[in-house]
């Protein structure tokens, strides 16, 4: 039901809450595949071994691999090192991109082996209008061969009002 909600705004759900089913979403632009792939690590945390393994084998396959890690403790504005040790392992086997999400508020990006990390992009649409989590940060990437480059900008919303409205994006 859920996945289906998203899906109608036009976002693919990727991954699975339990991390028993990776679920890649891939998306080709001209030659390029676009693989995104997403882990769960709160509660029970994912094999770090596995996430690599996976990362590899989309990359070895000639795929951009784009990661999200769902992660670390709600309301937390720095990272902390099983973050770093997750990203890092990320980037180490071919992630061209990774962001993290969860806290709620943001924890800022790092550059790692020339890969943009950003550990949480705060606070997009959700019903809480605390000071620490009205900010959110959007990311626009793009990739060659060689380099990624990305660019962010971090917005404020106001209590229960955002700059877009969703029911606009619905398919038609």
């Amino acid at each position: 039901q859920q996945k289906a909600l998203v899906s109608s705004f036009w976002i693919q759900a990727v991954g699975t809450p339990d991390n028993s089913q990776q679920n890649p979403y891939m998306y080709k632009k001209g030659n390029a595949i676009f693989t995104f792939l997403s882990w769960n690590d709160i509660g029970q945390q994912v094999n770090i071994a596995d996430v690599a393994s996976e990362i590899r084998e989309h990359t070895l396959a000639g795929e951009v691999v784009i990661v999200q890690f769902h992660w670390w403790y709600e309301y937390e504005t720095t990272q902390n090192q099983r973050q770093k040790d997750l990203a890092y392992a990320a980037v180490d086997n071919g992630a061209r991109l990774v962001i993290g999400h969860h806290p709620h508020v943001l924890q800022g990006e790092e550059i790692y082996k020339w890969i943009p990390i950003y550990y949480s992009l705060g606070n997009f649409l959700f019903d809480q209008n605390d000071k620490e989590t009205n900010a959110w940060m959007a990311v626009a990437f793009g990739v060659s061969r060689s380099k990624t480059r990305a660019t962010w900008v971090v917005f404020e919303k106001e209590k229960n009002t955002y700059a877009i409205d969703c029911n606009s994006f619905r398919k038609r």
